[in-house]
């Protein structure tokens, strides 16, 4: 393989652009392409060798093998799809569903805990959520509209977080908690 090519696929996964078994995989790939034009060629065969990165980067490898669910998350190293579907949708329409049984079992005493939930909800959507939508749309690979269509949610959404809090606070005015 090609030292130049070699040392960018090195920064792109120092820069975070790619995760490391994106990066196992292109290296593979770039690796078994030249074996199979060596072959076509009448050139000998060039020996390959599996490179790993510097020793620098090395420490890059460990760290994102060793990430926790939320680091990765906010990272986007789960992708594109199950950023958005799995951790966006999903898990907004499980809370949801148990904000409103709070509400139908415990009336008002149950306003405060739904609030309580729907602040971690925030918090998380914020922090991880957005950012690793964000993030694994910059690294999708597929037809670019569905990346722009997920950093455009990404805007909407953090834009969405203060009107959601200011009529969070209006219910609970009116509920007598605030």
């Amino acid at each position: 393989m090609n030292n130049e090519m070699k040392k960018k696929l090195d920064e792109r996964l120092v820069s975070g652009e790619i995760t490391t078994e994106e990066y196992q995989k292109i290296l593979k790939t770039i690796e078994s392409s030249a074996t199979e034009l060596a072959e076509e060629s009448d050139e000998p065969e060039q020996p390959t060798t599996t490179s790993v990165p510097p020793k620098t980067d090395t420490s890059v490898l460990n760290t994102s093998q060793e990430k926790g669910f939320l680091k990765k998350l906010r990272d986007g190293d789960y992708g594109l799809a199950k950023t958005y579907w799995l951790y966006g949708i999903i898990v907004s329409v499980v809370v949801g569903f148990l904000i409103r049984m709070i509400f139908m079992a415990m009336k008002k005493d149950g306003i405060l805990l739904a609030f309580i939930i729907v602040l971690i909800g925030i918090i998380y959507t914020a922090l991880f959520q957005l950012p690793g939508l964000w993030r694994a749309a910059r690294r999708y690979q597929g037809p670019k509209i569905w990346a722009i269509l997920g950093q455009i949610i990404v805007v909407i959404t953090a834009l969405g977080i203060p009107f959601v809090l200011v009529q969070w606070s209006r219910l609970l005015e009116m509920a007598g908690i605030l």
